[in-house]
């Protein structure tokens, strides 16, 4: 008996040192360290994140800093990271190829440029205008029109931020949170010198006699096609800034112009391939922010695009980007000339449908379609709680009914619905040469009226 107390007591004696022991470890707080390999990360891994924080600023110095160590690191950073390396190094010679030096020069020049996976020759004319393209001259040899492009050269690649009071008193134009993401003014001149290069990059497709037909009896489709496509290649080969820095430049236009207008068919177009993507796979896109309220009225569609494209986070990731690039080239590839043969109709990614014009309710049942999908996913984002709070929406509404045309941009569609109403007047008078600028050119006894209506401006 006196043995089985004394063991008894001996046990009480050892759990009582063991819990005082781990009472006394949990009253301190004290933890096993983690492993060092765990929380540190090597030199190559650490060249990674400032290769990563280069493009996703588009701080192409640094950036070729980086890749100029690369061979130094590749194969000893993190195996799973070095598919994104290569993509982006990709990105940066698309976006800056070594004939982009061109596009800041203060005289005419003409350089050789690739939009697409097509190769022509630009023509580049500085101006103070913000951007355009223009026809300068006839080639009766291939009977192609030949056109210029045009934008301010002392824009591109700066660094400074990106004004939007000079913006504003200048062109009309404001980006929303230009600020908070840190856009300069070369993030904007690199979109404007993309977007007039992928009008280049159509226009020099045709001959004077398809343009005439195109312009003669399908002008509004051919002129939303032009923007869809200058956008299209803006958002592919512009940097990083300059993607995100497209999309808000058009939510702004949807805003103060509604649903008229070639930009913003194109920006719907553009947005409903996007949308089709994003709400389908939200969790590929985690900067990607949806409304948790369900817009309602007749501007459903563009009221959800707004939203989202206004509140993409500032941690937009590499991830992201890339795939952004790889869903546009993709499609391009896949459909890109489908919107011409199939007279605008546009192929999304959620096998719905887009038609390029809203005239006499062309689109009326696509957009149903369209709209009858996007509420269904938009539902099922809020019941997963991966949408924003309801009162972002209700905020964000508020503030864009207080946002109005600045006096420049009245004044400019003024005189722009005058100028359209002159020459519809004019419309159908012979004409055997025909101006723009300083430069003349014969049209081989064709009338073409004005050639302003060559012109696709920003």
């Amino acid at each position: 008996m006196l043995r089985r107390t004394q063991w008894m007591v001996r046990l009480v004696l050892i759990l009582g040192v063991a819990i005082g022991s781990v009472a006394s470890v949990s009253l301190r707080g004290e933890t096993p360290a983690p492993e060092a390999s765990k929380t540190e990360l090597s030199p190559s891994d650490l060249w990674y994140q400032d290769l990563c924080a280069a493009y996703l600023k588009a701080d192409w110095v640094k950036f070729d800093e980086q890749i100029k160590i690369k061979s130094k690191h590749y194969y000893k950073m993190d195996r799973a990271n070095r598919p994104m390396a290569l993509a982006m190094q990709v990105s940066a010679k698309e976006s800056r190829p070594t004939w982009w030096k061109n596009c800041r020069s203060p005289s005419p020049c003409s350089f050789k440029v690739r939009v697409w996976q097509k190769s022509f020759m630009a023509n580049f004319k500085p101006s103070t205008s913000l951007g355009y393209q223009a026809a300068a001259a006839y080639d009766p040899r291939t009977r192609k029109l030949i056109y210029l492009v045009s934008w301010r050269p002392a824009y591109v690649d700066s660094t400074d931020p990106f004004d939007n009071d000079k913006m504003e008193e200048a062109y009309g134009l404001r980006i929303h949170r230009a600020e908070e993401y840190g856009f300069t003014m070369g993030n904007m001149a690199e979109l404007i010198a993309w977007h007039e290069l992928g009008h280049h990059c159509i226009s020099s497709t045709f001959t004077i006699d398809q343009i005439e037909i195109l312009y003669n009896n399908h002008r509004e489709l051919y002129g939303v096609l032009q923007e869809f496509y200058a956008d299209m290649a803006a958002l592919y080969h512009a940097s990083s800034p300059g993607r995100r820095m497209t999309l808000l430049l058009r939510a702004q236009g949807l805003i103060l112009r509604e649903e008229d207008g070639y930009h913003n068919r194109a920006a719907l177009a553009i947005g409903n391939l996007l949308l089709s993507e994003w709400m389908a796979n939200p969790e590929k896109w985690p900067s990607v922010h949806f409304p948790g309220t369900i817009p309602t009225g007749k501007t459903f569609e563009r009221s959800l695009l707004i939203y989202v494209y206004r509140h993409i986070a500032k941690t937009w990731t590499v991830e992201e980007d890339i795939q952004l690039r790889k869903l546009l080239k993709s499609w391009i590839a896949r459909s890109g000339k489908k919107a011409f043969t199939s007279k605008g109709v546009f192929s999304l990614l959620n096998r719905q449908s887009f038609h390029a014009l809203d005239l006499a309710d062309i689109d009326k049942g696509y957009k149903t379609k369209r709209e009858a999908w996007l509420k269904e996913k938009l539902k099922k984002i809020i019941a997963d709680k991966r949408a924003d709070d309801p009162k972002l929406y209700a905020a964000a509404l508020k503030n864009r009914t207080n946002e109005k045309k600045p006096k420049y941009q009245r004044d400019y569609e003024k005189r722009l619905a005058e100028a359209r109403k002159k020459r519809a007047e004019k419309a159908g008078v012979p004409s055997s040469s025909t101006y723009i600028g300083k430069w003349e050119f014969s049209t081989g006894g064709k009338a073409f009226g004005h050639l302003e209506k060559y012109r696709f401006s920003g």
